[in-house]
């Protein structure tokens, strides 16, 4: 992930030394995406949106108990529990209705089935990274991103398709013209077969472990991870979940207590 996105890193300064910094350029460039389709504007709203609540340890750390006296906290050797993904879901507005203007914020939502455009330019990627890259973008049948404000009220969620253009350098400048064109040094390739062997690739590393391979399966999506991150990718599955109303009182109830959240394929 480094390699591709690029990364800064710092030391810091010690004894007056000066700052040591080690840095390297990302090999992705993505452009701005621009309107093909819809795009309607409809009526502000004013919501909730919330954000990262550190002190919530018990769904941010892997716990052991759900007994609130023996929980791990930040000062306990666990790891992190993972990323933070909210369900797909149909639009609610009723979720912290009953909070004042004072913290909600205004948003400008868009008509559903809108369409836009981007490119993503890539260079130096290896077969593995370009298939990573892909996997990532174009997911599976029935999988969709969730992208933009207000996404735990059932806002952004999206599919993204994909062409794969590559260009080899060194065959556009051996000659100007193919044919009766501009010569482009664009070649064709098999974007299911790259994303096929980083799968496999990625299989192949992780069933070593007893953690990711607690089922001993056969397959990328049958590891434990990405068990939990297909269940919560699901459209369909999201959008079967009960999307009951959470009243303050409720909210405020389950924070107090800790509740721990469940894993995505236990919910």
């Amino acid at each position: 992930a480094e390699r591709i996105m690029g990364f800064i890193f710092q030391n810091g300064k010690k004894n007056n030394e000066k700052e040591n910094c080690q840095a390297m350029a990302g090999l992705i460039r993505v452009e701005d995406a621009f309107l093909v389709k819809g795009g309607k504007t409809l009526p502000k709203r004013k919501v909730v949106l919330g954000g990262p609540k550190p002190t919530a340890f018990q769904n941010y750390l892997v716990q052991k108990t759900d007994s609130l006296q023996n929980m791990d906290t930040y000062n306990s050797n666990t790891p992190l529990r993972g990323a933070k993904f909210w369900w797909h879901r149909p639009i609610d507005m009723d979720t912290f209705s009953e909070q004042s203007d004072a913290v909600k914020t205004t948003i400008e939502p868009i008509e559903k089935e809108s369409e836009f455009r981007f490119r993503v330019h890539f260079e130096n990627l290896t077969p593995y990274e370009l298939g990573a890259l892909l996997t990532v973008i174009e997911l599976e049948k029935g999988l969709a991103h969730k992208i933009g404000m207000a996404k735990s009220l059932g806002y952004g969620s999206c599919r993204i398709e994909s062409q794969l253009t590559l260009c080899n350098p060194s065959k556009r400048y051996k000659k100007i013209f193919q044919e009766s064109s501009w010569n482009t040094g664009q070649t064709a390739e098999d974007k299911e077969k790259l994303k096929t062997d980083f799968k496999t690739m990625v299989y192949r590393v992780m069933k070593k472990s007893p953690y990711e391979n607690d089922r001993n399966t056969a397959g990328y999506w049958d590891l434990y991870r990405m068990r939990q991150l297909k269940k919560m990718l699901d459209v369909a599955y999201g959008n079967s979940l009960s999307s009951r109303v959470i009243r303050d009182q409720d909210f405020a109830k389950e924070s107090r207590d800790r509740k721990i959240l469940p894993i995505p394929e236990k919910v």
